[in-house]
Formats: C-alpha cells, structure tokens, sequence
C-alpha cells in the first residue's frame, strides 16, 4: 500500500482547510493508502473523520518560523524517498517543505493570480512558493480551467524551455464533507422559508464587490419600483450608504456548520460580485445548501455556474450587465422558473461538485507519481 503524507499549515479553522480535509477523508474512503495527515492545532476543528492519522504542531501565523518545528518533527516523511507528499495551498509557511523536500511531491495552487489587496510582500512569497512548487513537483493543480492558463502565462518561460504544460492539472473544487454532514442532518429550509431575498457570505474584502454590488442594488430597486433584502454574513467591515429600496442585515459572527446552513437556505439567492475569483467554494457551498448564486463572470465561477441552471452570471463591476442578472432572477418569469427547486439544486450539487470524482481525479495524479 503506497504511503501518502498530506500536509497543509494553516492558522486557523475555514473552508480552505475543511476543504483540505475533505480530500483526506475522501482519499482515506478509497482505501488505497496509507495516510499520514500533517497540520496545525488551529486546523483541526475542520477534521471530521477521527479515525485518520493526523499529527499537529502548534504553528501560528504570529510566529511563523514555528513551521520548521513541523520540518524537523517530519523529516522522515519529507525527506524520504520512498514516500508521497500532498501539499495543500501555496502558503508561504510550505515554502521550506517543498523546498527541502525529497518525496514524490503533488502540490496545490489555491491562487493562480494573486487577488488585489494581499500586500506586496506577501504577493512575492506566493509568487515564490508557486514557482518551488512548480520546480519540485511532479503535479500541480488547480480547481479550474481559467486558473491552469493563468499559471501557465505567469511562469511562461519556464514552461516554453523548461516544463511541459502537462505537469499542471485542472481537479475541480468538490462539496465540502462538513456542508454535506449538516445538509444530511435536514437543514435545508422549505421552498417557502424564505428570510431574505439575498445572501453574501464571506470576508468582506475590495474585490468582493460587495460595496459597489449593494449601491447597485438600491438603484436597481428604485428604477424597478420593488424592494429586496440582503444579509451579509461576514466580518469585515462595511459602512453602509443611505438607501433607498434595499434594506440590508448584517451578521458579523463565525457560523458553525448547521447554522451555516439554515442561513444560506434560508436566501432566495446567494450573491457574489467578484471582480476576481480564484480557488472558491461559495458557488459550491450555496448550491449545496438548494440555493441559486448570482456571481460574476470572473475566475473559478465561470465554470462552476451554469447560467441559468444553478444561477445567473453577469459582467464583473458592469451595471448594465448586473441589472440584467437582477431581472432574470427577479422579474423574469419563464427565466426565473427554469432553476431547480430547493431538493433539485442540492441534488445537482451532489453531482456537479462530488467528493468522489474529486478523489478519483487526485488518486490518477497520485498512482502515476514515478517511483
């Protein structure tokens, strides 16, 4: 049985390491390999399956030198020759890992392009790990078709002289196992359990867009003669504007997963304005939970919203475009009608986004790593 360590250095519980764990927990159900499951104390709230082998440092993102503690605790498995190592997210705390590494290395990229906001120093140390991964790897991946391309024109020259393309593989982004476990739990509300019009969940960052969504909502409901609500779910701050037509709710708190989940369907649509999107699982987390996104036409989104089908897309930062997305969804009758119904959605979530395709993509990166 082929030895795997998964790795993954991150300071504190969120999707990025729920996500992180449902790969390990759904590599473990293949009951293929043997897995050694590498991570921080603060990660460990997103474990959900006990029986996995998981061994957890104390690292802190305060004190980050803390990551060679894991380097040294780890060397065995890092060092080997004879073993895989699954890198998850190209953090700059998995820098030295790589680096160092002699394992069969498999290597994730979260963020092909750095979004705006991430200040310069911190835009270089992903652009450096990016670049040892790429090095060092055998594989390396991303969640979307949009996101290989733009890794393959960051590193242009080195892939035209150096590598082949080949080496960088698209595996989609799957459900969240935690998501699942609480949608399993009956917490989906009715057709009919409607709270608010929309939802926005996540951190409230500049190029979420969610300022410049909300101005534009209000004008859209004075011009439409209606009125919608939106709660926002995040802990960023937002200074509201004076307005008019849409009322707004603002819930500032971490959700546990069941709440989560109440919350999300308990919104007619989840709303996402992005004016970039990388490595997400909003569009995947408000599907789960039987809820339609409106989303921009940016980044991952592209390819996991069909238009139409499990939501609206829309030009990012376009009013005219956006305006257009407000009225299919709202106003558009026929259009309006074609969505899946709060089960059906859920049940194209299971299928459009499944673990178990998201496993057996990785198990062909895995099984073909040169021995």
């Amino acid at each position: 049985m082929k030895t795997i360590s998964l790795l993954c250095l991150g300071s504190r519980a969120s999707a990025f390491t729920d996500h992180f764990f449902t790969i390990c927990e759904n590599l473990d159900a293949l009951d293929l390999y043997s897995l050694n499951v590498l991570t921080s104390v603060k990660c460990l709230p997103s474990l959900r399956k006990q029986s996995l082998l998981v061994d957890a440092i104390n690292y802190t993102k305060a004190r980050p030198l803390t990551a060679f503690y894991g380097l040294i605790k780890w060397r065995r498995l890092i060092f080997s020759q004879h073993g895989s190592l699954f890198l998850y997210g190209e953090v700059p705390q998995h820098i030295p890992f790589a680096f160092l590494c002699r394992a069969r290395l498999v290597s994730h990229v979260a963020d092909p392009v750095t979004h705006p906001g991430v200040p310069l120093v911190m835009r270089i140390a992903f652009y450096f790990a990016k670049l040892i991964f790429i090095l060092k790897s055998e594989y390396v991946y991303v969640s979307y078709e949009a996101g290989r391309l733009s890794l393959l024109r960051s590193f242009s020259l080195l892939f035209k002289f150096f590598i082949n393309e080949s080496k960088v593989r698209v595996v989609p982004f799957a459900q969240l196992n935690s998501v699942a476990t609480a949608l399993g739990e009956g917490l989906v509300s009715s057709l009919e359990d409607f709270d608010q019009d929309l939802v926005f969940f996540g951190r409230n960052e500049k190029y979420k867009g969610l300022d410049w969504a909300i101005r534009n909502l209000d004008e859209w409901c004075v011009s439409r003669d209606v009125s919608l609500a939106l709660l926002v779910v995040s802990s960023g701050g937002l200074v509201l504007p004076r307005l008019q037509r849409l009322s707004v709710d603002i819930l500032s708190q971490y959700l546990p997963d069941d709440q989560f989940v109440r919350v999300v369907s308990s919104s007619r649509f989840a709303l996402f304005p992005y004016s970039h999107a990388t490595g997400s699982h909003v569009v995947i987390n408000s599907n789960s939970c039987g809820v339609p996104v409106i989303a921009s036409s940016v980044g991952c989104f592209v390819d996991q919203v069909r238009d139409g089908i499990n939501g609206f897309l829309f030009d990012a930062l376009d009013s005219a475009s956006f305006y257009d997305a407000l009225d299919r969804a709202f106003l558009g009758g026929k259009a309006r009608g074609a969505l899946p119904d709060t089960s059906s959605l859920v049940e194209y979530a299971k299928a459009s986004f499944s673990s178990e395709k998201e496993a057996l993509e990785l198990r062909l990166m895995l099984d073909s790593l040169s021995d």
